[in-house]
């Protein structure tokens, strides 16, 4: 299903030329359920498996993609290391499963869709900035740069001098529930309702509608199909 999408580093990602070095350092060659532990490196938990990463790039064509072969930079030269800078997208071609050694291979590769993706953001961000509120949405970047638990004490502390703004509940709430903290998401999404303008539709709409989600993965699946239905009017 993930075949087709895009995936965005937010920092710095480092590879390996060399494959076998690549298994070494997910673990692959460690797995338990492989015949092959003859490195050091610890064995994978029953409750994990191994995903490795395998990137295609035209130098060519992908001029904004940053990238560096640091190999004489590092203590372990042969393992020809390569350093992607921050931003980096890729395109998901294929998921596979190897049988024998028990992990999974997702083929990348670099992709400029990133960049018109990043350009509709900004736009997007500048549109919502010319009549709001600059400090939620400082904020609502940090959650979406998946800084969640920044996001959620900065919404915290704005409390104490915003305690009737609903978008600062709705803020934490937000925060807690990918943090699958789903009772206190649902204590903060309440507040938030309480606390709007029931003449501001707009937030109202994203209250009910982050309210619903919340229900959704809890597995509430009738309430979220009536939060929903609020959302619609």
């Amino acid at each position: 299903d993930n075949v087709g999408s895009l995936i965005l580093m937010n920092g710095n990602f480092s590879t390996r030329r060399r494959h076998n070095v690549a298994q070494f350092y997910a673990g692959i060659e460690a797995n338990p359920a492989t015949n092959t532990n003859t490195t050091s490196v610890a064995p994978i938990s029953n409750n994990y498996e191994s995903l490795l990463f395998e990137i295609e790039i035209d130098l060519k064509e992908q001029i904004n993609c940053i990238l560096a072969d640091i190999s004489y930079l590092s203590q372990f030269y042969d393992e020809e290391e390569v350093l992607f800078d921050l931003g980096a997208v890729f395109e998901i071609e294929s998921v596979s499963y190897n049988t024998t050694d028990k992990y999974s291979t997702c083929k990348m590769k670099a992709s400029a869709t990133g960049v018109e993706v990043a350009k509709e953001y900004v736009t997007f961000r500048k549109n919502e900035m010319k009549n709001a509120d600059s400090v939620i949405l400082f904020v609502d970047l940090l959650y979406d740069m998946g800084e969640y638990n920044k996001s959620q004490k900065y919404f915290e502390n704005l409390i104490i001098t915003r305690p009737d703004d609903a978008q600062v509940y709705l803020g934490i709430g937000r925060a807690h529930h990918v943090k699958s903290e789903y009772a206190a998401a649902l204590t903060n999404h309440q507040k938030a309702y309480d606390l709007s303008d029931k003449s501001d539709y707009l937030l109202v709409a994203k209250v009910l509608q982050c309210m619903g989600n919340v229900h959704r993965f809890n597995g509430s699946f009738l309430a979220n199909v009536q939060y929903q239905k609020n959302v619609r009017g």
